[in-house]
């Protein structure tokens, strides 16, 4: 997902560094904010499972609907992170292209599930 929004130069609306205007004071901006966002939400919401779906579909805000799933959903990948770190910790070189691809499919799970951690931390 954020890779097509970053192709789309539509990824400030979920990181909220696009914001909007306010409808009284700029009419005109607002209006495009408010179609950016819409096509954002729809996105999110034909993203997601139905059951999902039914709560983004009342959102104002794709920033809002963004940091809701990524706080739902990063708590769960809490003991992945950990399990995948106490891997890469042991793990032991076999062969050079063995150790070199397991570390490789380890380290892209981690920066994966970081990713979805509130604010990239780590434990």
């Amino acid at each position: 997902m954020t890779h097509a929004l970053i192709a789309k130069n539509k990824i400030g609306f979920i990181e909220g560094t696009i914001s909007a205007t306010l409808e009284t004071k700029q009419p005109t901006k607002y209006a495009i904010w408010n179609q950016c966002n819409s096509m954002i939400l729809s996105w999110l919401t034909h993203s997601v499972e139905a059951d999902l779906a039914k709560g983004i579909i009342h959102a104002k805000s794709a920033h809002q609907v963004w940091q809701d799933l990524k706080d739902q959903f990063s708590q769960k990948y809490t003991p992945t992170i950990f399990h995948i770190q106490k891997f890469i910790a042991t793990i032991t070189q076999g062969t050079m292209f063995v150790y070199a691809n397991a570390v490789g499919k380890l380290t892209k799970a981690l920066n994966y599930c970081v990713f979805l951690l509130p604010n990239g931390s780590i434990l």
